[in-house]
């Protein structure tokens, strides 16, 4: 008994955290996320659209297929090794955070959180698909193996997140698992397309032979990028709805309200990027002819798209770490 509280005293000292604190929880949920985020999106984009795309191309060269696949294993292995790097930071902030001990000094709770609290028996779980995952990326077993884990480790995410409080089965973990697997698909894969398609591209022979790979490329990741906002948008909107008293919380003066502005600008941003490719390049390249200046267009927007993306993720890794000051 004296163990637990202890582990609730720390829980309660935690409760008023220093912007030190503050910015690590945040750095290793963004490590998670980002973790989540390249395993999913490598594997999804390579399942869900360069393959395909691929196939839809006749005669096109075996060695592009090997190229691109290469790369996106790659992908996937660096972004696995980063997932279980983050997942073992946290375990180590968390102990501290429960137990009120220094991070290097918290061996002692470490059993202690791992088997008698529901972070740990979650973090088990999520350390047990990650190393299944990292065995899979290993001995090269098929792409949509290697997407079914990294879906699997990124929705133990929601396990441990405010929508959890519900419950783990209920409809707000549901919804909040969807969120963090669309946004992945969506944002892990534009990275993966930035990394995977251009190698590629250099596998064709002509600017034109370029033009319908990327088109047949862009198209279906547009179609796989709109389903995936359409989600995020309503499961963030039903998060919302849950969390907030109204959607006037954007406009408090508090320090969340500034960080939940700063998040929705950048990812208006990060859409608005996005349908320069879709409402502009993706036309332009059922036209007849070649026009260099379209793939620079293109080129210049994943650029922007990426880097606002980078900058919604971590705005919205320091909100995951705030409450709402008027909920109480």
């Amino acid at each position: 008994m004296g163990t637990d509280m202890g582990m609730n005293t720390g829980m309660h000292m935690g409760m008023e955290m220093s912007l030190e604190h503050v910015l690590l929880m945040a750095l290793v949920r963004g490590l998670l996320v980002a973790g989540a985020l390249l395993s999913i999106g490598a594997s999804g984009f390579y399942c869900l659209v360069f393959a395909p795309a691929l196939s839809s191309m006749k005669g096109a060269a075996s060695g592009v297929k090997s190229a691109g696949e290469s790369r996106a294993r790659m992908l996937a292995a660096w972004a696995s090794i980063l997932f279980m790097a983050a997942n073992a930071v946290s375990l180590f902030h968390e102990a501290s955070m429960m137990s009120g001990l220094p991070v290097l000094k918290t061996l002692p709770a470490l059993p202690i959180v791992l088997l008698r609290t529901h972070f740990g028996m979650v973090w088990l779980l999520r350390t047990t698909l990650l190393a299944a995952l990292i065995i899979a990326v290993a001995v090269r077993l098929p792409m949509v193996v290697i997407l079914f884990l990294s879906a699997s480790a990124a929705s133990t995410i929601s396990l441990v997140s405010h929508a959890a409080d519900a419950g783990n089965l209920s409809l707000p973990t549901a919804a909040d698992t969807l969120h963090v697997l669309m946004i992945s698909l969506w944002l892990g894969g534009l990275t993966t397309m930035c990394a995977v398609a251009g190698r590629a591209m250099r596998g064709f022979d002509g600017l034109e032979a370029r033009k319908r790979f990327l088109y047949e490329v862009l198209s279906r990741f547009s179609h796989l990028a709109t389903v995936s906002v359409v989600v995020v948008l309503a499961t963030g909107i039903y998060a919302a709805h849950l969390h907030l008293p109204g959607f006037l919380a954007i406009t408090q003066p508090s320090t969340y309200g500034k960080i939940l502005r700063a998040k929705h600008i950048f990812a208006v941003a990060t859409i608005g990027a996005g349908g320069v490719s879709r409402f502009f390049v993706l036309p332009g390249l059922k036209k007849a002819g070649t026009n260099g200046r379209l793939f620079r267009v293109f080129w210049a927007a994943l650029a922007f798209e990426m880097a606002f993306a980078a900058a919604t993720i971590a705005f919205a890794a320091v909100l995951s770490q705030e409450m709402p000051p008027f909920v109480g």
